[in-house]
């Protein structure tokens, strides 16, 4: 019995921080969204590496 509470809770953990990552984002977009800003999101390995200027600069 505890090891199926344990498994469970690790599942639980598992799925949240993808949803709680998801929700920042897609809050981050709205965010610019609203305000007319285009989002600059750079990879902190390698500065170089702009993950955002693979995207549309309008959504319309």
């Amino acid at each position: 019995m505890v090891e199926n509470v344990t498994f469970l809770f690790f599942l639980l953990q598992a799925w949240a921080m993808p949803v709680r990552l998801a929700s920042w984002i897609i809050r981050d977009i709205e965010q610019a969204s609203l305000y007319g800003r285009l989002l600059h999101v750079a990879n902190p390995v390698c500065a170089a590496d702009v993950f955002t200027d693979r995207w549309p600069e309008s959504i319309a």
